[in-house]
């Protein structure tokens, strides 16, 4: 049901490490590089680590305002 809704446009539901690999185009290592060193707020649930939309889209408007997204990972 949640990827249904996120595809209807409701921001609410958490992103996981897929998700974040395909908006921001990079590999899988990466994605748990930029989310390991703390740039946005993530959940853990059992094994399983979702990443909070609002924080993830507020960190890639702040890198997108200086072009830099993902640089320093």
């Amino acid at each position: 049901i949640g990827s249904v809704l996120r595809k209807a446009g409701n921001g609410k539901f958490p992103l996981n490490f897929s998700e974040i690999q395909d908006i921001l185009g990079i590999g899988r290592n990466a994605a748990y590089a930029i989310v390991k060193k703390g740039y946005f707020s993530t959940v853990r649930i059992g094994g399983i680590i979702r990443i909070s939309k609002r924080s993830f889209d507020a960190w890639l408007d702040e890198k997108s305002k200086s072009c830099q997204v993902c640089d320093d990972t």
